[in-house]
This record gives C-alpha cells, sequence and structure tokens, in this order.
C-alpha cells in the first residue's frame, strides 16, 4: 500500500465480516480509555453501527491493519449531502495507542482520502470537502489531521448538569400539554426533530436508516420522553435516557437529556427550559445526580444559552474539521 511504514509484520487487508467485531470492540476500548472518553460503546452498540450503515460499503469502504496477525486499527469512509447543496466525505481512523506515531495511521488517512476521491469522482457537487471529527482529548489525531492540511470548522461542547439541585418548575405555553408516547407517535416525534434540525449547521440529508437505528438503539427510552404537543402536532420534545452500563463503568449516576427539538413556531416561548425542566425532574426521582447533553457552539436557536440557564457547563469540545478534495 502506499505511503506504508516499515513496520515488522504490518498488513492492510479489507474488511472481512461480523466476526471482525470483537477485536474492533477492544481495540476501541483501548482507544477510548487512553484518549478519556468517558462515553461507553459496547460490543451490541458497534454491531448495531453497522447493522444501519448508510452510504458505506463496509467490504470496500473500511481498511483494516493487522501487525503479525492482531488487529490493531481500522478506518471507515462514508459520504453525507448537504441539504443546502454540497458534499463531505467522511473518515475515520481508529488506531491502537501503542501503535500511533509510526506513520501507520497516517498511511490509512490517506487510503482513506484515495477511496473517498473515487467516489467524488461520480458525484457531482457544488461543494466537496473530507470531513473528521475529534474530542479535545485526542492530541494524536488532532496533530495527524492538521500536518495533514484539515483545518477546523465548528466546534461543538459536552455539557454536565453537576447535581440535580434547585431545578426549577417551568409551566409550558397554554394551550401545550405533555402526554405519555405511544407507539404511533414514535413517526410523529422523529419527524418533527427532522424538521427542526433542518435550522441546524449544514444539516444533511436524513436516510432512513437513522430512524430504523433510532428504534433500535439503547438510548430509545420513550416512557421517559417528554413531549409537548399541540393537538395532535409535536411542538417540542426532550428525549431523556440512561445508560446503566455506562453508569456502572464510570461509577456514576448520570442522565441524559437528548433529542431537544423545537418547532420553528413555538421557539422563543419558553417551551424547550419547560421540557428540560420536566426532564430534570424525572431523572432526578429515577436516582439520577447530574445530567448530561451536547450541543453544537454555535447552534441558530440558541441553545448553548438555553442549556447553560439550566445549570448545564461545557465538559468537553468537539471539532469538525474540513480539507477541500484537490
Amino acid at each position: 500500500m502506499p505511503d506504508a511504514p516499515p513496520v515488522a509484520g504490518l498488513r492492510f487487508r479489507g474488511f472481512r465480516g461480523d466476526g471482525e467485531f470483537e477485536e474492533m470492540h477492544e481495540v476501541i476500548k483501548v482507544a477510548d480509555e487512553f484518549d478519556k472518553d468517558d462515553f461507553l460503546e459496547t460490543l451490541d452498540d458497534l454491531k448495531r453501527n453497522y447493522k444501519y450503515l448508510f452510504h458505506c460499503d463496509r467490504f470496500r469502504d473500511m481498511l483494516m491493519a493487522e501487525v503479525d496477525g492482531k488487529l490493531i486499527g481500522y478506518s471507515r469512509v462514508w459520504w453525507t449531502e448537504k441539504l443546502k447543496g454540497g458534499l463531505n466525505y467522511n473518515h475515520f481512523v481508529v488506531m491502537h495507542p501503542d501503535w500511533r506515531g509510526k506513520g501507520i495511521r497516517r498511511a490509512m488517512l490517506r487510503w482513506d482520502e484515495g477511496r473517498l476521491g473515487r467516489i467524488a469522482a461520480s458525484q457531482e457537487g457544488p461543494s466537496k470537502e473530507y470531513q473528521v471529527y475529534a474530542s479535545e482529548h485526542e492530541a494524536d489525531w488532532i496533530g495527524l489531521v492538521e500536518s495533514e492540511g484539515y483545518e477546523v470548522v465548528r466546534y461543538s461542547f459536552i455539557m454536565v448538569r453537576p447535581d440535580m439541585e434547585d431545578i426549577p418548575d417551568i409551566p409550558l405555553p397554554a394551550g401545550l400539554e405533555v402526554r405519555p408516547v405511544t407507539p404511533d407517535d414514535y413517526r410523529k416525534v422523529w419527524e418533527a426533530d427532522v424538521e427542526a434540525c433542518r435550522d441546524s449547521w449544514e444539516m444533511v440529508k436524513t436516510v432512513e436508516e437513522w430512524y430504523r437505528y433510532w428504534l433500535d438503539s439503547h438510548e430509545f427510552q420513550p416512557e421517559k420522553w417528554q413531549v409537548a404537543w399541540d393537538g395532535d402536532k409535536v411542538a417540542g420534545a426532550v428525549q431523556p435516557f440512561i445508560n446503566e452500563e455506562e453508569n456502572k463503568l464510570f461509577n456514576r449516576k448520570r442522565g441524559y437529556t437528548e433529542n431537544i427539538h423545537v418547532g420553528r413556531e413555538w421557539r422563543k416561548k419558553g417551551v424547550a427550559k419547560a421540557l428540560i425542566a420536566r426532564s430534570l425532574h424525572l431523572l432526578k426521582d429515577l436516582g439520577m445526580e447530574e445530567a448530561c447533553l451536547g450541543v453544537d457552539a454555535e447552534n441558530p436557536t440558541g441553545a448553548l444559552h438555553v442549556y447553560q440557564s439550566m445549570g448545564f457547563n461545557e465538559v468537553r469540545r468537539y471539532m469538525t474539521f474540513r480539507k477541500p478534495l484537490e
């Protein structure tokens, strides 16, 4: 393979099938621990992620690296189309910490770009860019992509409310009500979330795989949802969930208040704050001692300010990097 470093026993190959997942997961666990990632991805999560891949052929769009027959890293590529035009060519390289800094990850990044370049050659779009993501703790990956010409284009934050004290009671605007969610409501809630997200930064076109993944995810806990209804229309929602396995691993009692969205006609009326407050009360009643969410640092709806006003503080920063296709 071009750019492959002279490492004894090093071999690159394609993905062989579902039997790879256990070794892939072992690499993920070691890498996450080294990079101080405090989110848990279980083996079942990994299998579920690959069940719902989109715009990706795992037998053509993945590269596996092994030394003396043992997996040390892998990469994957896929593409997305932006609602307002343009194509992003996404990729990542997961690498065992013991094998970083030896040129292997760089060679794999360049393979990713080559594969994406071939995909891009058959597609039309007003703009085409490579795209990768990184946590602020991933020093090796950040240094690598920056040295390859990638630049930060956006930040997002992980925010935590460190306690469940002094949760306000905030009423919903008149005319809205919260009621239990039934299976008949799932598609409505999903579509309301997608529609609200059309205003997000460079929103991409949704695919049906996302909906099926959402229904199958461990985060899908509709008995906890706080959905504000205006008749039969979803005005806004928060989808709380608890990851018991993650809490056990990190010795904490954390609940999540995620997928927060409010429809355009109900914004700036206190809907989000009211639903977040209800979610916090619910999580507290379930024994949680902190709450967590993610947010785009420049969300055009003012979400960051809303979350700060509800007691959430930034604890981790993520970056989106891009580089134009040549």
